[in-house]
């Protein structure tokens, strides 16, 4: 063990001595340790820009994504890439390992995104370079979220963006456009709602206007939509963002 190491190892006999009254081995700290290494983590998204990928897993992601993109018309952008590689970075090592961390989320995947899991699964059965990675349903699952963009909040962080919303509809049709912006964009935060006469009057400190009528007012980034928010122009409000 390296001097690090051992710190870890003390820490961790330290906190089973004072919780649990045991006195854990130091082989079974290294494999806690280890367990922790390759589990799943929070990262930050300069962490996940950050990321060096091995040549294996820069290919596998490579594969996954164009067999994909076989079967449904999805978007990747680049950090969606980047976390992919960190998924299957730690998945490999997991598999390796025979070690299976269980996905809390995984029955909700099931429920809401079945379509895309089969579409996972099936891709990880059928291509030879990916089947042997052997990746438990676990681990696609976490893919799956990431491909999605549905966020994981004990995996990945996103910037939040404060908006306004703005429109002359009533308020009615205007909290039925924030809850399903902030249900399918997580990372945007709708703060107020305004008409545009009130935008042009009045400073306001959002990142970005989301606005369904035309404005005047060059103050603000402006994303233009309608009422009818499809997942199409879900995307392209998330692109803009």
């Amino acid at each position: 063990t390296n001097s690090q190491q051992t710190n870890d190892i003390f820490k961790i006999q330290q906190l089973f001595l004072e919780y649990y009254d045991l006195n854990i081995p130091q082989g079974e700290c290294l494999f806690l340790l280890d367990l922790i290494q390759i589990s799943t983590k929070q990262y930050s998204v300069e962490q996940i820009k950050k990321f060096k990928p091995t040549l294996a897993v820069e290919n596998a992601v490579k594969i996954f994504i164009r067999s994909i993109r076989d079967i449904i018309n999805c978007s990747v952008d680049e950090l969606t890439i980047k976390a992919l590689q960190i998924e299957f970075d730690l998945a490999i090592t997991r598999s390796t390992k025979k070690i299976r961390v269980i996905n809390t989320l995984y029955n909700k995947i099931i429920q809401k995104d079945p379509f895309l899991l089969g579409i996972a699964s099936y891709i990880f059965q059928s291509t030879p370079l990916l089947k042997k990675l052997n990746f438990n349903r676990m681990d696609i699952s976490r893919i799956v979220m990431i491909i999605k963009n549905n966020i994981d909040e004990f995996y990945l962080e996103y910037p939040k963006v404060r908006a306004s919303l703005v429109s002359n509809a009533g308020l009615d049709q205007l909290f039925y456009a924030k809850q399903t912006i902030e249900k399918y964009l997580p990372f945007i935060k709708i703060q107020d709602f305004l008409s545009p006469e009130k935008l042009d009057k009045e400073k306001i400190c959002s990142d970005v206007v989301i606005s369904f009528e035309y404005l005047n007012t060059v103050n603000y980034p402006i994303v233009y939509t309608d009422y009818l928010l499809t997942y199409d122009k879900l995307m392209m409000m998330k692109q803009k963002n």
